[in-house]
């Protein structure tokens, strides 16, 4: 309640700082590095922080909701997704403080972004499902739904082309992005596999 993101010292337990600009409650924290972080606030920002100084370096504000979720995509590179539906790609060096990139598709409040690989990554929504994007074309490659029966309020990378969803309907599944020139036989895909002309695939490999 009191606005502020602290950076503690984990072996100690000892408070180092504290980063204070925020005017609403903060709902998400990412590392974008070196000595940078990112927040994103039910105030409707997203702001970046040196970690040495503890100054606000950038305030980014184009999402007309709360910034529910901020996640890194690489050197100073970082994707953040709002209550208004939608996911924003931003570039944090120099002065830049517009979005370079607008992800639109969800119904409902985006919740959860996670990147997959250099050039993909997948938001989870109130919608109940998961969307996997091209993050260099803006182009949503798949929407996941009938997979989960609530709210997608977690997601994971877990490297090699896999990640985790997790739900308000109280299961966890694992997904696999495969690589492929040609569709998959019609028996693979009525065993919960997705399919797009674009040549990649969506199969889920464990749930619940």
């Amino acid at each position: 309640d009191d606005k502020t993101v602290k950076l503690w010292n984990v072996t100690s337990g000892e408070e180092l700082r504290t980063f204070k600009g925020h005017t609403s409650y903060i709902r998400s924290v990412a590392n974008i590095g070196p000595n940078r972080i990112i927040t994103g606030s039910f105030d409707k920002t997203i702001k970046m922080w040196n970690l040495l100084t503890g100054q606000c370096v950038r305030t980014f504000e184009e999402h007309n909701r709360v910034v529910t979720v901020v996640a890194a995509v690489g050197r100073e590179e970082f994707l953040s997704g709002s209550s208004d539906k939608t996911v924003k790609l931003w570039h944090g060096g120099g002065q830049h403080q517009k979005s370079t990139r607008d992800f639109v598709g969800h119904t409902d409040r985006v919740k959860s972004l996670a990147v997959v690989n250099d050039n993909l990554f997948v938001s989870g929504s109130g919608d109940e499902t998961v969307r996997l994007w091209n993050g260099t074309t803006g182009e949503c490659l798949y929407t996941l739904e009938g997979h989960h029966s609530d709210h997608v309020c977690s997601l994971a990378s877990m490297g090699d082309d896999r990640f985790i969803s997790g739900s308000w309907d109280n299961t966890v599944k694992l997904w696999v992005v495969k690589q492929t020139s040609l569709p998959p036989p019609k028996s693979e895909k009525d065993q919960n596999t997705d399919q797009h002309t674009n040549g990649n695939a969506i199969t889920t490999t464990a749930a619940t």
